[in-house]
């Protein structure tokens, strides 16, 4: 009647979190998973079979991910939920992991663990409950980033004039957009060639991510392809329709799993294109969307500061060359325009 009793709370217990939004797992007192929620295991792509179960937890800590650390937090194994729970029979709280899914995806799951016991007070094993903070972090994120990429197209000219600022532009870019891992490529048009030059890579060396480097003129078949408007990944290693006539196989080659292009315009008037790419699997949804297009809207206010700069610049150099003529003109003949010494002084 007892074991009746319990493996009847058990189910009760069991059914209840099944349905809970929250990604729950249980382990025994030896880390060996005991229990994975339907919605965990959808969330991170863990298997929630009984016979995966059943072996031990080494190849889920080991192989399938089971938590993965985010480096910057430099934490160790102890340092887990689950095993600090463990470790320290006491509840942890709002613990953030970035998980690595199977399908390469990465998502960022705030833990909350806690031992469990017997009615001895003996150690039984440990529960831990999780909530997916993924788009919540990366909201910040974009914000941060946006601030950075506005702070970095005001403010005085540079010298290296448009390239100059759009420069800083984009590394602030790919310095605040930390989840993925961004890298980004600008392409400015050439009015004497009349030709897209990409006179910047960004973020390449960490991301691992590059975007071709050809030069398109309005003749090439891609151009209009590529000027069409936003154009975004849809799946993973999906090539952009304007490098279709890249081998299939020189693509998968590349890092590049996922990517956004956007041209560059100053009302009617192409300017040039933004290439972002990343080295991790990306659903670019509406706010995605929305950051990337506000970045290059921020590249095309630099562009457009520095042009005008460039104007005002000019203008005084030619005021000041008239005025100096005027002046120069208007001087009595032989005039050193300065007060000469008196010779017999």
């Amino acid at each position: 009647m007892a074991r009746a009793s319990a493996d009847a709370h058990r189910a009760r217990w069991q059914a209840t979190v099944d349905d809970l939004p929250a990604l729950v797992c249980t382990c025994d007192h030896t880390l060996g998973i005991t229990y994975v929620s339907p919605t965990c295991a959808r969330v991170l792509g863990w298997p929630s079979d009984t016979e995966h179960l059943a072996q031990p937890p080494e190849p889920w800590l080991a192989h399938d991910g089971f938590f993965w650390l985010d480096a910057a937090m430099a934490l160790s194994h102890d340092e887990l939920p689950l095993p600090r729970a463990l470790r320290e029979n006491r509840a942890v709280n709002d613990i953030t992991v970035v998980h690595r899914c199977p399908n390469g995806k990465e998502r960022l799951i705030a833990w909350d663990a806690a031992p469990m016991t017997n009615v001895e007070g003996d150690l039984l094993g440990a529960v831990a409950f999780g909530r997916d903070v993924t788009e919540e972090r990366r909201q910040r994120e974009r914000e941060a980033c946006l601030a950075a990429v506005a702070r970095a197209a005001a403010g005085m000219s540079d010298p290296a004039g448009e390239v100059g600022r759009a420069s800083r532009v984009l590394t602030a870019l790919v310095q605040h957009a930390r989840t993925p891992i961004t890298a980004a490529c600008l392409y400015l048009l050439d009015t004497e060639t009349d030709m897209l030059r990409r006179v910047g890579a960004f973020g390449t060396d960490a991301s691992g991510t590059h975007a071709p480097a050809i030069p398109l003129t309005r003749q090439h078949p891609w151009w209009d392809l590529l000027i069409a408007g936003p154009a975004y990944s849809t799946h993973d290693r999906a090539r952009p329709r304007w490098l279709r006539a890249i081998d299939p196989e020189i693509w998968r080659a590349t890092s590049i799993r996922a990517w956004a292009t956007v041209p560059l315009r100053t009302g009617d008037t192409l300017i040039g294109a933004l290439s972002i790419g990343l080295s991790v699997p990306h659903e670019w949804n509406a706010p995605e969307r929305a950051w990337v297009e506000a970045c290059a809207d921020a590249v095309i206010m630099g562009i457009e500061t520095d042009t005008l700069f460039a104007t005002e610049r000019q203008r005084s150099q030619e005021l000041e060359a008239a005025l100096y003529d005027a002046i120069s003109t208007s001087a009595p003949s032989g005039s050193t325009g300065g007060d000469q010494p008196d010779q017999g002084a």
